[in-house]
């Protein structure tokens, strides 16, 4: 059961964002050797023993982003909730 839950994209997304965050390196031998891709894709690796790799392209994470910002934005307004008033500015740092 781990092996299927450690599979689902979010678990991947979450394991590439630590990779990237942390250990500054994209993780895998999968990459994008058109430049065009806009979705995740497989890709082989011919390694000691052979493999599949789930590649995820940069276009992915930006369009993932705008299509989220895009549907936060539409969520405030029909639901007429500004934002400002649900965040607390200032310092976490300091007392106020």
């Amino acid at each position: 059961m781990k092996f299927i839950e450690d599979a689902r994209y979010s678990e991947l997304l979450y394991t590439y964002r630590n990779n990237l965050v942390h250990e500054f390196r994209e993780p895998g031998y999968g990459w994008d050797v058109s430049g065009t891709a806009e979705r995740p894709f497989y890709m082989s690796y011919l390694g000691r023993e052979p493999q599949w790799e789930l590649t995820f392209p940069v276009r992915f994470f930006g369009d993932l982003v705008a299509g989220t910002i895009d549907g936060l934005r539409a969520h405030l307004l029909a639901k007429k909730i500004d934002p400002y008033r649900n965040f607390d500015f200032g310092s976490m740092w300091r007392g106020k």
